[in-house]
């Protein structure tokens, strides 16, 4: 198999040895991975969701003669085991909404919930982490075993200028590539500043921040990052019905509630349609 860029043209190659011709391939299976020519992960999914769709049919079969308890069990085994490689790679991509929708579908299968109800409560009750919140917890763990390689700003700024939330923080590089500021050393810091304070202080004793940590997820459910960053104490100022975001009560004006609208697409495509899919 020979690997090459997406924006390249294929190039066609006889290779041959002991006068056979090796044909060429453009996917294999190497450690529990399909890999392909370009090293992306649309193989790999497309298969992926072939294996969870028959893990939510099996336990929509079995959940009448099974308890809670084991049911949780084979979830852990057959669906969450599956997905735990992915949560470096798959979160922002095209193919984080399909098996998103696949973990909600079978939390509410566990649940004997209509497809239209709310997950939210569900996974607090069931304790599990949603897709986007199993992505904070191994990106946070990570900064956190290795905190040597992140300086804080008090290294680069001493003065007292600036609040504790932010003097507290890690130093945040200036990188102007898509492909670096999407990677795990940025987005590690990123979302390590964003955390609330009571949190990063414990960030010394891994032991006790990965409790507190895990707690704070299952408490509030992020569905995506854009909820995590727009949250302010576990609280998440969004109104659905008008696709605007309100701005926290420190920013308020004495008039009233003061309106923003969303600055990007994403801010309106997850989670603050009033309809949508990844709100419920």
């Amino acid at each position: 198999m020979k690997f090459i860029s997406k924006n390249n043209n294929h190039l066609e190659l006889d290779i041959n040895h002991d006068n056979k011709s090796i044909s060429a391939i453009t996917r294999t299976r190497f450690l529990g991975l399909t890999v392909n020519y370009t090293l992306s992960w649309t193989n790999h999914i497309d298969l992926l969701t072939k294996k969870l769709s028959s893990t939510c049919f099996l336990i929509r079969n079995i959940k009448p003669y099974l308890s809670l308890s084991a049911l949780k069990m084979i979830y852990h085994s057959l669906f969450h085991s599956v997905t735990y490689v992915l949560r470096y790679h798959v979160l922002g991509k095209p193919h984080s909404p399909v098996i998103f929708e696949m973990q909600k579908r079978v939390i509410r299968i566990l649940m004997g919930r209509g497809y239209r109800e709310s997950c939210r409560g569900l996974l607090k009750e069931l304790k599990i982490l949603i897709l986007a919140s199993k992505y904070l917890f191994s990106l946070l763990l990570f900064v956190v075993i290795n905190r040597d390689y992140f300086a804080p700003n008090s290294v680069y700024h001493n003065f007292n200028t600036k609040p504790k939330k932010k003097k507290t923080g890690l130093h945040l590089p200036h990188v102007s590539l898509t492909i670096c500021q999407r990677g795990v050393f940025y987005s590690g810091i990123k979302v390590f500043n964003a955390l609330p304070t009571t949190i990063k202080d414990i960030s010394g004793n891994p032991k006790k921040f990965k409790v507190a940590l895990k707690n704070y997820l299952l408490t509030h459910s992020f569905y995506n990052l854009d909820e995590f960053f727009f949250s302010i104490n576990g609280i998440l100022y969004l109104c659905y019905a008008t696709n605007y975001y309100i701005v926290p009560p420190v920013q308020q004006k004495s008039n009233g509630l003061k309106f923003s609208k969303p600055r990007t697409r994403s801010h309106v495509t997850y989670g603050c349609r009033h309809n949508s899919s990844s709100f419920w």
